[in-house]
């Protein structure tokens, strides 16, 4: 998925494994159409959690392991803000000339 060919298709691939027995804690894995796995996903983490709850299997408070660390989750259901708490990290610097039309 990651090297499609189409380049008309735009997709994201969120993996997530839910902890053994574990109802706070899940590892996610994102794939991204032209990049492969990244190393962190906030709006996949929070989807996934959000799933997640919404099927019963998962608690208000909820690490999310992914490649590039961990991740905390809190919600407490429908029509509740969701937060997303981790680090923070500069992963590309660059420049980009734009030329006026």
């Amino acid at each position: 998925m990651g090297t499609a060919p189409d380049s008309r298709i735009a997709a994201r691939l969120a993996l997530v494994a839910e902890g053994a027995r574990i109802r706070g804690e899940v590892r996610l894995r994102v794939y991204e159409r032209g990049a492969g796995e990244t190393a962190s996903c906030g709006t996949g983490a929070c989807a996934a959690v959000a799933i997640g709850r919404r099927r019963g299997l998962l608690g208000e408070e909820v690490r999310v392991l992914v490649r590039g660390g961990e991740l905390r989750v809190n919600w407490k259901g429908p029509g509740e803000p969701i937060w997303l708490t981790g680090p923070a990290e500069v992963s590309f610097e660059g420049h980009v000339e734009v030329q006026t039309l």
